[in-house]
């Protein structure tokens, strides 16, 4: 109660009792008010005395006055109640029944809870009938009626603590933006957190977030809270142009703006949305750059104070920034992944190139490609089939991930794939998507039926003339791009290369082995008795070299070595390799010469160089007694121990001009008596384990 107040409304003076809480105590006091006139007779001012009633005064007041101050604690608007030591109820004023929900004729006398007081003040939670309440209680002992007793103040805070709960709550939320800035580097995770974080701020029913699209200048929707599911689809088709001056006139402004439902605007965007009644658009922006665009969504009608504005605004300033750290890091990692995969791309066709550039195998080269390429390409399957022109197929040579694996050498008919327009245009072809073709050839629709969508293929070159086709598939539609388009070129450019390479190399070979052939029927013609030696000891000699684990350049050097042992010979007359008697010792003489002869025959030719000691020393024995310098053991070449029990097989099993053939039994116990003097008894045991097989049936 206001004395002055009250004074001047009624133009009297005025004595009241009023009470202060003051260190745990209530103090009262003496408050009067008198209207001071002048001479116009109007009261001009009013002198307020206020007098602390000392203590000894406070019970006689409450007994002379005690009705007084019940009258007065009646009308105040706090809620006043007294209780004694044990928390029994001694009064309690109307202000107070209404707080509590109680009649205070039924809780005179009785303990109605209240807690007893442990500090001056203290906040309860009370459950009322409208939910809860939150009731701010101020004690004070004093002595009621002669006793000790708390003069307890209630006053209603709910107001107050919904405030604070719900600050509290925008300030959660801005602190979750702020911490999503710092933890939250996924622009669409970042997203669906701001839009959540305005929702919950503001209250409204939807929030849907657009982000601007710098190429086609269009906000394009990307998250939605609140929508139903057969909304979505809705959202999902409609964009924004950034042209539009209601747009443009937001972001200038850089502030949210809201309309109601009768606002023209309104009605025409988010048509598809029914029962809307206030839209409130939030620009996202960095300095002049749009980023951007929420809007949320009352069905309600929805006012809007400054405070809340204001709040808006810090989210979209606060949200700008930290959307633009996420786009700024997406942008980071994508260049860096995009830059990463580049250097990948980069070192894979630099190792397929010299794996595939070292090789001469037309099959090995293929199989490593095919292995490889994935590094280079991401794909699901690969195939590469070579082109038969005359038979009308492609004949599949390596690949991977069919689940019906193609088998080496299986052929595709022309008819049945249309890969066989990469080989009548001679460029690539690219289908994006399997099921949508109009026309599918059996072999594109088992990929189909296999889950694949899209396919990539380029044409393998050699001088200018496809020889054979390269395909890429994926599980995705549209998967592959244009940059992989040109690493797959690049790719066929280096097989159709390496593919000629080797075919070049092959026929050189195949001639070099021609004239080795040619040279070994020269050698071998001298005589009729030796017609077919070297073909036949080069036989032997490569089934032994199987036998014991020989490298494939081992084999080749030992097919040339044993093509070739003879070819010293070709200086010796026929009298002596024609002679039906024995040899003199002049006459031998002159043979064991040959393998000297031979070697240096063939020591010009570079490509010879490991096979000329097999030539030189395939007379030597394992004991040290042969020729030309009686080496022994080990220190003889292993593919001239090899020649050596090959050379001596077919000579004793042989007609000669001085003697008849030996049987196969003579000849295995002869091999078996000289193992360890005249032969490496590996090399013998080898042959012998091998022999059956050589044999004709």
């Amino acid at each position: 109660r206001c004395p002055v107040r009250e004074a001047i409304e009624t133009k009297k003076p005025i004595s009241l009792t009023s009470y202060v809480f003051r260190k745990e105590k209530i103090v009262f006091y003496k408050v009067d008010v008198f209207p001071i006139r002048e001479k116009t007779g109007e009261v001009d001012y009013y002198m307020y005395i206020v007098r602390e009633i000392a203590p000894v005064e406070v019970d006689s007041i409450l007994k002379e006055e005690k009705e007084s101050i019940l009258k007065f604690l009646e009308k105040t608007s706090d809620g006043v109640v007294i209780i004694d030591k044990d928390g029994h109820i001694l009064y309690m004023n109307s202000a107070a029944e209404l707080l509590l929900e109680q009649k205070k004729e039924e809780l005179i006398g009785k303990n109605f809870g209240l807690p007893l007081p442990e500090q001056e003040s203290s906040e309860v939670e009370y459950l009322s009938s409208r939910g809860k309440k939150y009731i701010e209680m101020k004690f004070a002992e004093i002595e009621w009626l002669n006793k000790p007793a708390y003069f307890v103040l209630l006053h209603d805070i709910t107001h107050i603590k919904i405030k604070e709960k719900r600050s509290q709550k925008i300030t959660q939320d801005l602190l979750k933006i702020v911490k999503s800035s710092i933890s939250i580097l996924s622009v669409e995770k970042l997203i669906n957190e701001i839009s959540s974080a305005i929702q919950e701020v503001i209250r409204c029913d939807i929030c849907l977030f657009y982000v601007f699209n710098k190429d086609r200048k269009q906000f394009k929707p990307e998250s939605a809270i609140g929508l139903r599911k057969n909304q979505i689809p809705f959202f999902r088709s409609e964009s924004f142009q950034y042209k539009d001056p209601f747009f443009k006139e937001l972001f200038k402004k850089k502030k949210p703006v809201y309309l109601n439902s009768s606002s023209a605007k309104a009605k025409k965007l988010l048509r598809w949305l029914k029962g809307i009644n206030t839209l409130v658009f939030i620009p996202f922006i960095v300095r002049k750059d749009p980023l951007g665009l929420a809007i949320a969504v009352y069905k309600k009608e929805k006012e809007f104070v400054e405070t809340e504005i204001e709040i808006l605004e810090g989210i979209a300033s606060l949200g700008s920034a930290t959307f633009e750290n996420a786009r700024l890091y997406r942008d980071v990692m994508e260049k860096s992944m995009e830059l990463s995969h580049n250097i990948q791309t980069i070192e894979t066709m630099a190792e397929i190139d010299r794996a595939i550039l070292s090789m001469l195998d037309q099959q090995s080269i293929l199989e490593i490609v095919a292995s490889m390429i994935s590094k280079a390409i991401s794909c699901d399957s690969c195939t590469i089939t070579i082109v038969d022109k005359e038979s009308k197929n492609f004949i599949f040579k390596a690949g991977f991930g069919r689940k019906h694996i193609l088998s080496k050498d299986t052929t595709i008919p022309f008819e049945a794939t249309n890969a066989t327009d990469v080989l009548e245009t001679e460029r690539f072809q690219y289908i994006p998507d399997l099921s949508k073709l109009t026309e599918i050839f059996p072999f594109e629709k088992r990929l189909l039926m296999e889950g694949f969508r899209s396919v990539i293929r380029v044409p393998i070159k050699a001088k200018s003339k496809v020889i054979g086709v390269l395909s890429l598939e994926s599980k995705k539609p549209s998967e592959f791009t244009p940059k992989d388009l040109s690493t797959l070129e690049t790719l066929s450019n280096q097989v159709g290369v390496a593919l000629e390479n080797a075919r070049l190399l092959r026929e050189n070979e195949e001639l070099f082995m021609g004239t080795i052939r040619a040279f070994s029927k020269i050698i071998d013609a001298k005589s009729p008795w030796t017609k077919g030696h070297s073909e036949r000891v080069t036989k032997y000699a490569l089934a032994i070299g199987k036998e014991i684990g020989l490298s494939e350049e081992q084999m080749k050097n030992l097919e040339i070595a044993g093509l070739l042992h003879d070819i010293g010979k070709i200086g010796i007359s026929e009298l002596i390799l024609d002679k039906p008697d024995k040899l003199s010792e002049e006459e031998y003489s002159v043979i064991k010469k040959h393998p000297d002869v031979g070697a240096d025959i063939l020591l010009p030719i570079k490509q010879l160089k490991e096979v000329i000691p097999a030539i030189r020393h395939h007379h030597e024995h394992f004991d040290g007694s042969g020729y030309p310098m009686g080496l022994k053991g080990e220190e003889i070449p292993l593919l001239a121990r090899i020649l050596a029990v090959a050379d001596a097989f077919d000579a004793m099993h042989s007609d000669r001009p001085y003697r008849r053939g030996m049987s196969i039994d003579e000849i295995v116990q002869e091999l078996k008596r000289c193992k360890g003097t005249q032969f490496d008894p590996k090399i013998v045991d080898a042959f012998l384990k091998v022999l059956p097989k050589l044999l004709p049936n």
